[in-house]
C-alpha cells in the first residue's frame, strides 16, 4: 500500500516550479542582458534595412522620373524645331 504522504503528493496539484535564488541571479546577470543586447541589435538591423530600401526605392523612381522627364522634353523639343520652320514657310506663303 501507499503511504499516506504519497497519496497526498499525487492528488495535490503540480506546482509551476519557480526560478529562485542562484539561478535567478544567473538569469537575470547574464542571460538576461544579452537577450536585450541581441533584441536591440535585431531591431536596429531591421531599422537600417527598412531605411535603406526606401531610400533606394525613392531614387530608382525618381531617376526613371528625371529620365521621363527628359525624354518627353526632347520630343516636344524635337517636334517644335521641326514645326517651327514648317509654320513660318506658311507664313511667308501667305
Amino acid at each position: 500500500m501507499l503511504d499516506k504522504a504519497e497519496e497526498a503528493s499525487r492528488s495535490a496539484p503540480k506546482r509551476k516550479r519557480r526560478v529562485v535564488g542562484m539561478r535567478r541571479r544567473w538569469i537575470m546577470g547574464s542571460v538576461l542582458p544579452v537577450i536585450v543586447i541581441l533584441l536591440l541589435i535585431a531591431a536596429l538591423t531591421s531599422v537600417l534595412l527598412v531605411t535603406n530600401f526606401y531610400s533606394n526605392a525613392r531614387s530608382a523612381l525618381e531617376s526613371k522620373a528625371r529620365a521621363r522627364r527628359k525624354l518627353f522634353q526632347h520630343l516636344c523639343h524635337g517636334q517644335l524645331q521641326r514645326v517651327l520652320p514648317q509654320r513660318s514657310a506658311l507664313r511667308q506663303g501667305f
